[in-house]
């Protein structure tokens, strides 16, 4: 039966190849409105524009890969500022990020009829192309309220089309229409572009990658973050670096720069709809925004209201003036600023445990003063602050809009937190755990540590029963022990990750015949009682449901259980439940 399991669930196995499909199916789709509203800007200089804006991207992603490692739970820059800093700072980057979501649903939909203008040419003009954008905001709301989200098979279908089509067109453009004479011809340094044009397409230009988002949201649905999502994060940057630097000489040979139009793929706009309620459904969850916004459907058990108010109503507004620069700079106005918040915050998180030991350690590194400081993050923050305050200083539009988005925001987080909340601004505090069907994501934090025994199995059948009760989901955790000789990101012998890989397959099963979602997660650790309470302290869980072997208690040590439940009891920020097996023999 778990073979037969495991053939029919591969698409809900968030591994590299899962996560760089994702990601990639954002961030690859977003080369069809990328490259005309950068072309804007740099015009013949485009090219090397998305050259100093990957090697700005590059630093971004050591970054993201350290700290959703570090922290592998959804959020992004929020939830690095979270631990680095306080719940105000993490406001403020999740405030940008809800701009970046709302900016990526208004341009890519703006782009959709231009795309379909091949059957209807009216499409490509106003008032046609703001009426369609709006009508598929509308449709994919509506979908995403319903339900309807892509698998992990699908992603990886449709971001091997996307990339295998990517490549097909450079190839064939480099053999068919490539002209170095043309684009030389294009280039007039100091006019066209001047150099105030070319300074702000380079943060324009990085709209093509903020997609990177993307995988530190799925962390918690990832099985092994200290292997996969360095990978996948990686596997990203080299695909879109290649296609981000080719494709734009391609399209520069043939067409004249003036004439370059942009198009987009629909899930651009959905994976822009996603981010925008998944955000605003965390912000809720920590009283950064009212509650009434992480309400689920009593039915779809979707975030509704994020959907229709953030997703829909919101980036309606924006799209309506259907202005492509304007939209193109307000979005790097909030995606400089969100990236620049996550490099400080991995630097801050270096210095603040300077003696931690990381899973996952990002290079290149400077050892001063007992603190081994990132230098990528250092140089990301540093390119991202300028490139942010180029966009800043260089367009007034995102300037007044761009900071008057922050001061709304900030104040109607003041106005929450002290009048509502009556909380400190900088206290990080949970909204209040409800109960219910109707708000099933609440119970994903469950958490149930497994290993290769029978007590295992009714642990994960207690929590797969309690959470149909409560409309939970659960993580099962498996807790892969290295001794101290070896570094915790070793290669580790295959067997030993495919029977850990098994067991999360036999809990999906369990989970499957209850009809209740089972997300595996695999942690290394040098204790396995540590690990378990380690990460229920990261996900803020509720409950601990874990199995043990019945054990006659000891005189001496008055023990019951097993060292590692011992260890949970007594250290667990949580309610433990134990599930005891029959007695040992």
């Amino acid at each position: 039966m778990s073979r037969r399991r495991r053939q029919q669930r591969l698409e809900r196995v968030l591994g590299t190849p899962a996560l760089f499909a994702t990601a990639y199916g954002n961030v690859g789709s977003s080369i069809y409105y990328a490259l005309g509203v950068t072309a804007v800007f740099a015009l013949g200089l485009t090219p090397l524009v998305f050259v100093i804006a990957g090697v700005f991207f590059s630093a971004t992603a050591l970054t993201y890969a350290e700290g959703t490692v570090r922290y592998p739970e959804a959020g992004g820059s929020a939830s690095f500022a979270r631990h680095a800093f306080n719940e105000l700072a993490s406001f403020g980057a999740a405030w940008a990020q809800m701009l970046n979501y709302i900016i990526t649903i208004a341009i890519s939909a703006f782009f959709v009829p231009h795309y379909l203008s091949i059957f209807w040419g009216p499409l490509r003009q106003n008032p046609w192309d703001i009426i369609v954008g709006a009508g598929v905001i509308v449709v994919l709301v509506l979908l995403n309220v319903v339900g309807i989200q892509e698998s992990a098979r699908l992603n990886i279908f449709l971001a091997l089309i996307d990339f295998g089509t990517q490549l097909l067109l450079v190839l064939l453009g480099f053999a068919l229409i490539f002209s170095p004479s043309t684009l030389t011809h294009n280039v007039h340094f100091g006019t066209a572009p001047t150099w105030s044009q070319f300074f702000i397409a380079i943060p324009v230009g990085m709209i093509a990658y903020t997609g990177i988002e993307t995988v530190s949201n799925l962390a918690e649905e990832t099985r092994d973050p200290v292997k996969s999502i360095p990978r996948s994060i990686g596997w990203v940057a080299v695909a879109v670096f290649a296609i981000y630097f080719t494709l734009p000489l391609i399209a520069l040979s043939a067409l004249p720069v003036h004439h370059i139009a942009g198009t987009i793929l629909f899930i651009a706009t959905n994976a822009g709809i996603i981010g925008a309620s998944r955000i605003t459904y965390s912000m809720a969850t920590y009283r950064q925004l009212p509650e009434v916004f992480r309400r689920l459907h009593p039915r779809f058990k979707t975030p509704w209201l994020s959907l229709l108010v953030f997703a829909g109503f919101v980036s309606i507004l924006v799209l309506l003036p259907g202005k492509t620069k304007f939209l193109g700079t307000m979005y790097s106005f909030g995606a400089m600023l969100s990236f620049t918040v996550a490099h400080a915050a991995v630097v801050q998180l270096r210095r603040r445990y300077r003696d931690e030991e990381l899973a996952f350690r990002a290079r290149p590194n400077l050892r001063f003063r007992g603190v081994d400081w990132p230098l990528f993050a250092l140089f990301g923050g540093t390119a991202t602050g300028l490139a942010w305050l180029v966009v800043v200083v260089k367009s007034p539009g995102a300037r007044y809009v761009g900071l008057g988005w922050l001061v709304f925001g900030f104040a109607a987080y003041i106005a929450y937190r002290r009048w509502v909340v009556r909380a400190p601004l900088t206290e990080t505090i949970r909204a209040p755990i409800a109960m219910g069907p109707a708000l099933a994501l609440e119970y994903r934090n469950v958490l149930v540590p497994i290993v290769e025994r029978h007590e295992s199995e009714e642990a994960i059948d207690l929590a797969c029963r309690l959470a149909t009760e409560r409309g939970a989901s659960i993580i099962c955790l498996t807790v892969l022990e290295l001794p101290l000789q070896l570094p915790l990101d070793a290669e580790l012998p295959p067997e030993l990750e495919e029977r850990a890989n098994d067991l999360l397959d036999e809990a999906r099963a369990i989970g499957d015949a209850y009809g209740v979602n089972v997300v595996g997660r695999i942690v290394r650790a040098r204790r396995a009682g540590s690990a378990i309470v380690e990460e229920a302290t990261r996900r803020h869980s509720e409950i601990i449901v874990m199995g043990s072997p019945r054990r006659k208690m000891r005189r001496r040590t008055g023990r019951i259980f097993g060292d590692t439940v011992d260890y949970v009891l007594k250290n667990a920020p949580c309610r433990v439940l134990v599930a005891a097996a029959k007695q040992a023999a």
